[in-house]
């Protein structure tokens, strides 16, 4: 299949909540990375639709399976020389920082 598919990568990522230690705050950014090519095909115009779109369909599935999330995920795609194409490696932690300006 094709993992750029918003709704399975947001599945993904709903898992990642799913699993996540009670004790401990989970992740809020998750930067999606796949083959240069899969990118190029995203990134020709719809990379931060898709973004946006994988993010609220996390937030949706998330509360549908019951969990409370404070606010919507961030969702990043990058280029990964190492990624296979039509695969996808997630890679969730706290809020991305900001670049200086």
């Amino acid at each position: 299949g094709d993992p750029l598919d918003p709704f399975r990568l947001a599945t993904h990522l709903v898992r990642i909540y799913e699993d996540a230690p009670s004790d401990s705050l989970p992740p809020n950014h998750f930067t999606i990375a796949v083959s240069p090519d899969d990118y190029s095909e995203v990134a020709g115009g719809r990379a931060s639709e898709l973004e946006l779109q994988v993010a609220d369909y996390v937030a949706l599935l998330a509360e549908r399976r019951g969990l409370h999330i404070s606010e919507a995920p961030t969702v990043t795609f990058e280029a990964d020389a190492g990624q296979l194409p039509r695969r996808a490696r997630i890679i969730g932690g706290p809020e991305a920082e900001q670049p200086d300006v």
